[in-house]
């Protein structure tokens, strides 16, 4: 299974509906994912019954983190939204009680939901986040892919089912623990014959000219020039290949979609270059 989700991280429902018109116009399979600036907009909950009326797939990307009681509740509320999300995400830094706490408000909202069970996904350690930043900033004295399995241990046992991983530690997530369903956030795609990485950035090293050059790090071949820096907030990035070739099952992509002039187009030359 080797699914696209398009990240409808845009300013206002009214775009991000002139967006998903074009993929129900063209019937071209993706998903939409719905994070907390949409959903809070005062017609946030139109545009979900909005996506899913037009017969997508939805991921609810809300990242609840709280005590288990709350999230609970607010997993109950979620699986019921408009014509009920696919797919909502929690933190497992929440812990084990309040995973399993979202697990049982997921199945309690299914009562009141005419569609299929809504599969809950626990994010690991944001994209945004790299080994500095986890051992400088909030002192986490650990490898971040050792961070990163510990968390997914407790979403496994949990019963989750699934996680949001950068595509660096999905090869170790896949080894370890080969039944969860598995996220890469931060994808890009090429932009020429000889990058195998986006433009999102400049490596003030190389100045482009090894931009292309890839190394190998924790098992999963598609890192560069380690002064190469992104313009966004992403640090830990791969492409499309690197993802799925390293046991991911979803990839999200945001910015290349939606601020492309086709983004049908867009997203039919990624399919078919997997």
């Amino acid at each position: 299974m080797k699914e696209i989700i398009v990240a409808l991280d845009l300013d206002t429902p009214v775009e991000a509906m002139e967006l998903v018109k074009k993929f129900r116009e063209a019937k071209e399979d993706v998903w939409f994912k719905v994070g907390s600036v949409l959903f809070t907009h005062k017609h946030g909950r139109q545009l979900i019954s909005r996506i899913k009326g037009g017969g997508f797939k939805l991921m609810l990307d809300l990242k609840y983190h709280d005590i288990p009681n709350t999230v609970n509740k607010a997993c109950k509320n979620a699986a019921e939204i408009g014509i009920s999300a696919d797919m909502l995400t929690v933190h497992l830094s929440g812990g084990l009680a309040m995973l399993e706490a979202a697990m049982e408000g997921v199945r309690a909202g299914k009562r009141y939901s005419t569609s299929r069970l809504c599969k809950v996904f626990g994010i690991s350690i944001l994209t945004s986040i790299d080994q500095r930043i986890l051992n400088e900033e909030l002192n986490i004295d650990m490898e971040l892919s050792t961070q990163v399995d510990t968390l997914v241990g407790l979403g496994d046992k949990a019963g989750i089912d699934g996680i949001v991983c950068s595509a660096h530690e999905t090869e170790d997530v896949r080894r370890e623990h080969p039944k969860l369903k598995i996220i890469n956030p931060g994808i890009r795609v090429k932009d020429c014959g000889n990058c195998k990485w986006p433009d999102a950035g400049t490596c003030d090293h190389c100045a482009g000219e090894n931009f292309g050059h890839t190394t190998e790090i924790g098992g999963t071949h598609g890192w560069h020039c380690e002064n190469w820096k992104p313009k966004d907030d992403q640090k830990r990035i791969a492409t499309p290949k690197v993802a799925f070739d390293a046991g991911a099952n979803f990839i999200v992509m945001g910015r290349q979609v939606y601020q492309n002039p086709d983004p049908v187009k867009f997203i039919k030359e990624v399919k078919s270059n997997l």
